[in-house]
């Protein structure tokens, strides 16, 4: 398994873009396949925020992770968040969603970021496990959430 950065495949763009309408499209009904193509095709930075960055065996992507500006239109006083944390159901529980967050943390750390905020309905132990602290309990969209903090 390898880590790089969406820009340099973006044939994937609609497979991952399937992904996220699949998991979160429930929030966002707003947002069809074509319009989060459209804000993936945005992340394909490499030294600016937004950037994406995907976990690739042989080539095919199994899973992804975003450093976006804003992630919670709420919240927007913290900034920049790591978002869109996702890994293909056949891939989970293989250290590759780990591995997604901590080179996103790397990544920020190298353009300067010093904090970083995400927000998780389910998944606060993992991310607990890897250095995040909670900062609040919120409902966003509907949905009781918790909005996680790292200093760098």
């Amino acid at each position: 398994m390898e880590i790089k950065y969406l820009k340099d495949y973006k044939e994937w763009i609609p497979t991952i873009a399937k992904w996220f309408y699949d998991e979160w499209g429930h929030l966002y009904p707003e947002l069809d396949i074509d319009k989060i193509i459209l804000r993936l095709h945005k992340r394909t930075n490499v030294d600016i925020i937004p950037l994406a960055l995907v976990a690739l065996e042989n080539r095919a992507v199994i899973g992804t992770a975003s450093l976006k500006k804003f992630d919670m239109d709420t919240r927007m006083q913290y900034s920049p968040w790591l978002a869109s944390v996702y890994v293909s159901e056949k891939w989970r529980g293989k250290g590759i969603g780990t591995s997604l967050v901590r080179a996103i943390e790397e990544k920020a750390k190298e353009i300067g970021v010093k904090i970083l905020y995400l927000y998780t309905p389910d998944a606060q132990n993992f991310y607990a496990k890897l250095g995040w602290r909670e900062l609040e309990s919120t409902e966003y969209r509907g949905q009781d959430v918790t909005i996680m903090i790292k200093n760098l």
